[in-house]
């Protein structure tokens, strides 16, 4: 039946910027199969060259802690009640976008290398690259931020640094960016 209704992608604020409730045994795979059928259906709705790489839950109205990847048939990944226990290696993200922000490129921090543990992936998983910065992109939607939280432009060298390093952005992740300067 919920098919027939087709979830649509959400880009009420209030929504996206809720977090999200933990996903119980029995939701899983409605969960998962919703997500999955709407990330097929929606590459293409912004213009030809869009690809929808990922998708939370909150993103079609559902505020459960659950996202998917699917970068290609090897970086595919399903994350129910996610957490990301270590972020490494900063880059500039240049070309983010969100299937919730049609239209919207922005810049961003994000990092090369994460660590990730969920209900599915209990001893972790190490993901790395474009899969890495899809699931951090993920990740945010389940706690209630967008990408704009780690636009570079907004970015303030006296607030703490988003790697959770309890350092100011200037002192930690702003100097490994300039040292090695890494663009994605």
């Amino acid at each position: 039946l919920w098919k027939e209704l087709r979830y649509m992608i959400i880009t009420d604020e209030e929504i996206l910027l809720s977090p999200s409730l933990p996903v119980s045994a029995d939701e899983i795979s409605d969960i998962l199969e919703r997500l999955e059928y709407e990330i097929a259906h929606s590459n293409g709705v912004i213009n030809d060259d869009d690809l929808a790489i990922g998708l939370a839950a909150c993103q079609i109205g559902l505020l459960k802690k659950a996202f998917i990847v699917r970068i290609s048939k090897k970086h595919s990944y399903n994350f129910i009640n996610p957490e990301i226990i270590s972020l490494k290696e900063p880059v500039i993200f240049t070309k983010e976008g969100c299937l919730s922000y049609p239209g919207k490129q922005i810049r961003t921090l994000r990092f090369n290398k994460i660590e990730i543990v969920d209900d599915l992936h209990p001893q972790g998983l190490h993901l790395t690259g474009l899969p890495a910065i899809a699931a951090q992109h993920e990740y945010q939607h389940t706690i209630g931020q967008s990408m704009f939280r780690n636009e570079l432009s907004k970015l303030k060298d006296d607030e703490l640094c988003l790697c959770g390093s309890n350092i100011t952005f200037s002192k930690c992740c702003r100097i490994e960016l300039r040292k090695n300067m890494r663009i994605i």
